[in-house]
């Protein structure tokens, strides 16, 4: 079995991983992974996000994949991924619990003239130096490289968790990590690299092999209004003007260390023309927590690639494109390890699924209702005659998990379709007015979930995935009523599992 391990470094990166656990519970993921976030600015909205729907992904599959009571069978491919996120160690910051500087770090004052001059040419003595740390490293890769660099050691839990997955290849067990973080900013930028050299000389120093390395680079592919320092000082902001510069001159450190070192198996790099327009870039900490965006979305589709390809893909760069300047299809999707279909099947399922549940079956699940509807056939196959008792606090504590994470998903989806897509370019994927709005005056640019449908939006539920026509919510209920009962599915996880199937695209 091959072990995967996914690192988010960065806002960036955090916001890639979101990504890939909804399409983890889609059933478009490995086996198992693991994963881990890294940056420096504690209070990130964008890191805290993606702790939030990846807590919920493993709350709500705990309770409808339990071995011992519910769960949706060996077949069901919802929520399949086993992701290991503990509580403790999952996220990085190098610098914890302080606002630290890099004057401070170094002990600047302690240190003699010569060294003293040689900080003096690396950074600004009073806008670098001085830069408390406790919201990240502001668009600085310099700052963040020797702070990542002089704390990625052993002995914290993070490194502890990476290395003991590394360590499984000992036994002959293939290990595949892969890194996601933009090319430009601070965090992700300065990580990036400096993580996977930390990793490589592991590998060397314990005479390791079997362990391959990738990761996703975003070029810049949003904007910002210019935001100001809560005092007042514009310097110490980060400006999205200059991304595209820093882009550059990191396209030519890659350059060269392709041609002089192996670090990465292989690179993917990801950007998007013309920049997509976001509201909020924030200073940090929960300022910054940015919409969903399309580049994510294809980033997190990489690493599903490089985990569960039969082979390490040989080409060194990757880069994708799409056919029209003004529309995105699921024509301008890259294969899944071959598989044109499975991205549209089912994404297109887990979506169907998703608001089926909310609007027309969870309603009528509740204590105060269920009983008006204990007499369907549906709810006697699936529920009924599996001994569910819906005035148990245990079913009613799974239909609570399932709602959450549903909600979840049917925001992220929503808001990234409508955050990526401007007056002249449409991403027709899904129709997501049937069940979201979105406010252009909205803060964070994210999307709002219909309380309820109306006849229309009920009606039109067969057309929600783009380009194709699926069944109607009336040949789900019938599916949901005439099927077989799902073999191995046993209690409330049964009913999951039958409605999942009766989605289908």
């Amino acid at each position: 079995m091959t072990e995967s391990y996914l690192i988010g470094i960065g806002g960036s990166g955090s916001k890639c991983v979101e990504s890939f656990v909804h399409l983890c519970a889609a059933g478009l993921g490995p086996e198992n992974v693991s994963i881990g976030l890294v940056d420096q600015d504690q209070s990130n909205g964008n890191v805290a996000k993606t702790k939030q729907t990846t807590t919920k992904y493993l709350s709500t599959r705990e309770k409808v994949r339990s071995l011992d009571a519910d769960t949706v069978g060996s077949n069901c491919s919802y929520l399949k991924t086993a992701i290991d996120f503990p509580d403790n160690g999952s996220v990085w910051c190098p610098l914890p619990g302080t606002a630290k500087t890099i004057d401070e770090l170094f002990g600047y004052d302690s240190l003699s003239d010569e060294l003293q001059g040689l900080m003096d040419c690396l950074y600004h003595r009073r806008i670098e130096q001085q830069l408390p740390l406790d919201e990240g490293f502001r668009g600085r890769p310099s700052l963040g490289a020797v702070t990542v660099l002089s704390q990625a050691i052993e002995g914290q839990t993070f490194w502890d968790n990476l290395f003991s997955k590394i360590d499984s290849a000992k036994s002959g067990r293939e290990v595949r990590i892969f890194l996601v973080a933009s090319i430009f900013g601070g965090t992700g930028a300065s990580g990036f690299p400096s993580i996977a050299r930390r990793i490589r000389n592991y590998l060397e120093d314990q005479g390791i092999s079997n362990v391959y390395i990738s990761g996703a680079l975003f070029l810049p592919y949003f904007d910002y209004s210019k935001p100001e320092d809560e005092n007042g000082d514009n310097e110490t902001v980060v400006h999205s003007q200059v991304f595209l510069e820093q882009a550059q001159g990191a396209l030519y450190y890659y350059e060269k260390m392709f041609e002089r070192e192996h670090v990465f198996d292989n690179l993917y790099f990801v950007g998007w023309d013309p920049l997509i327009k976001v509201k909020n870039g924030g200073l940090g900490g929960n300022q910054q927590r940015n919409p969903p965006l399309l580049p994510e979305f294809y980033a997190s589709m990489a690493a599903l690639e490089f985990f569960q390809s039969p082979e390490i893909p040989k080409s060194p760069v990757y880069q994708i494109g799409r056919k029209s300047e003004k529309l995105m299809t699921w024509e301008d999707f890259p294969t899944l390890c071959g598989s044109e279909e499975d991205l549209q099947n089912n994404l297109g399922q887990m979506v169907r699924f998703c608001i089926a549940f909310k609007y027309i079956y969870s309603p009528h699940l509740k204590r105060d209702r269920w009983k008006d509807i204990s007499g369907e056939e549906w709810f006697k196959k699936h529920i009924k005659r599996l001994g569910v008792d819906l005035d148990d606090d245990a079913p009613q504590a799974a239909i609570e998990a399932l709602e959450d994470y549903t909600n979840e998903f049917l925001l992220w989806l929503s808001s990234m379709i409508y955050a990526s897509s401007t007056e002249t370019f449409l991403v027709e994927l899904f129709d997501v007015h049937h069940f979201a709005s979105h406010s252009p005056d909205h803060p964070t640019n994210s999307s709002q979930l219909h309380e309820r449908l109306t006849g229309q939006q009920t009606q039109s539920f067969g057309s929600l995935v783009t380009g194709i026509v699926t069944p109607s919510l009336g040949k789900v209920f019938e599916e949901m009523t005439y099927n077989k009962r799902i073999k191995d599915g046993r209690g409330l996880g049964e009913f999951v599992s039958a409605l999942y199937s009766s989605s289908h695209v």
